[in-house]
């Protein structure tokens, strides 16, 4: 029965390695004792478990900022080139930026 149900679990997660998982669901259970499972309920939590670890495996890889780089960019996006602002540009933002904050003022 039980390598019957690893055979199934094996063929149902192929993106996951069950025997580790299963490890890890038993240190899990010897760490967490007052989340002990009654026998008729493990059935679920192995599957519920091995599930999520699967949908984990399969979905995409999160990037932190320092791991992206310049040819993670769209080429749309590479391809742009920093223009500075004029400055008639420049001195037209900081009077709309005065504006802004007078309008701001006046409300308080």
């Amino acid at each position: 029965m039980i390598q019957e149900s690893l055979n199934d679990w094996n063929d149902m997660f192929p993106s996951i390695n069950v025997l580790t998982e299963l490890k890890r669901m038993k240190a899990y259970l010897e760490a967490h004792p007052n989340k002990k499972r009654k026998a008729h309920e493990m059935e679920n939590f192995v599957l519920r478990w091995l599930s999520k670890e699967q949908d984990q495996k399969l979905s995409f890889p999160k990037q932190t900022k320092t791991e992206q780089t310049k040819s993670d960019l769209p080429d749309w996006y590479q391809n742009q080139k920093e223009t500075p602002l004029k400055d008639s540009t420049k001195k037209e933002l900081a009077k709309r930026m005065e504006r802004l904050k007078g309008k701001g003022k006046k409300n308080e």
